[in-house]
């Protein structure tokens, strides 16, 4: 007497029938396994227990079906050595899907070896859990220039005003020589401007001495012949005075500690003072000449040039002498 049942074949479909969870729809309402409770499903696809958020399937059915599980936790649903049980090793990868890679595990330092000196830059390094360096990197960062495979800690100091050895010293432990100007290209050097250099070469307009008492006139140097004139023409410290008068002689000089002073005309003892080109008198001694000479020393005195001032008590007679303390 009616005409209801959508699909006769199968007597669990009529109207009024209760809904199951089989694909179909069993009450003729039009919709299938309507009113049944659903759960999302998804896909495990290395089979580690632990699927993949991408792959969802809903189903009214209470336990999943084969290749699916009730989370969505693998991070990597390829691998089934990744997943939220995992435990983390070094290999560049987040083995336990906590959204970070080779995490609790021991890291190192690497620097960045540019160029190719086997010292690194503390300014470019990596942290990386391997116990081998990377391509490219060391576990030192002592060079201090890495972009000069010649400059690195321990290598050879060379005169080149660069730190060669990374002990932030330039040029240091070689031979410094001094060098003095030659403004007036006489031949003989200004000892109060100077020129401080590891270089064997000699600057041009510098010159190994510091021998000109007027470095602003080329007339004035310690080759020069000596005239009455009221200037020292030949730096001896005597103004005016032919040099066959003057009969003392220094050496060395310039001096470093002990100056020889020769004066065979003074037969016993005379007052020797070292005073500075201004006058002062800084050092007063009493020195023998019975042997035609004696011995003066300049240690503790700082460089530059002296005046010393010979004087004979018994003829009144004295003689004085520049003196350069290298």
């Amino acid at each position: 007497t009616n005409n209801l049942d959508c699909f006769d074949d199968n007597a669990t479909i009529y109207p009024g029938a209760p809904e199951l969870c089989d694909g179909l729809d069993n009450d003729c309402n039009g919709q299938q396994d309507d009113g049944l409770s659903f759960t999302l499903y998804y896909e495990d696809i290395d089979g580690d227990g632990f699927g993949t958020p991408n792959s969802k399937f809903p189903s009214c059915l209470p336990e999943p079906p084969g290749g699916f599980v009730t989370n969505n936790l693998d991070c990597d649903d390829h691998n089934p050595n990744i997943n939220p049980n995992a435990t983390e090793t070094c290999d560049d990868l987040d083995n336990d899907c906590n959204g970070l890679v080779d995490d609790e595990i021991a890291q190192f330092s690497y620097y960045l070896d540019l160029d190719g000196d086997g010292q690194g830059s503390q300014d470019s390094s990596i942290l990386s859990c391997h116990v081998t360096a990377p391509v490219g990197y060391v576990a030192n960062s002592t060079d201090c220039d890495d972009n000069n495979a010649a400059i690195y800690a321990g290598a050879t100091e060379i005169c080149d005003e660069l730190d060669n050895d990374c002990n932030g010293l330039a040029d240091d432990g070689l031979a410094i020589l001094e060098y003095y100007v030659d403004a007036d290209g006489d031949g003989f050097g200004d000892p109060a401007d100077t020129l401080q250099t590891c270089t064997g070469i000699l600057p041009v307009g510098f010159v190994g001495n510091a021998l000109d008492c007027d470095d602003t006139n080329a007339a004035i140097n310690p080759d020069a012949v000596e005239v009455i004139d009221g200037v020292d023409n030949n730096c001896d410290g005597l103004v005016g005075t032919s040099d066959l008068t003057v009969l003392v002689k220094t050496y060395p000089n310039p001096v470093r500690e002990i100056l020889t002073i020769a004066l065979p005309e003074l037969p016993g003892e005379a007052e020797v003072q070292i005073s500075n080109m201004e006058g002062m008198v800084l050092k007063t001694n009493r020195l023998d000449f019975s042997s035609g000479q004696a011995s003066l020393s300049f240690t503790g005195l700082p460089q530059g040039v002296y005046l010393l001032r010979i004087a004979d008590g018994a003829t009144g007679r004295y003689w004085v002498q520049r003196v350069v303390k290298m």
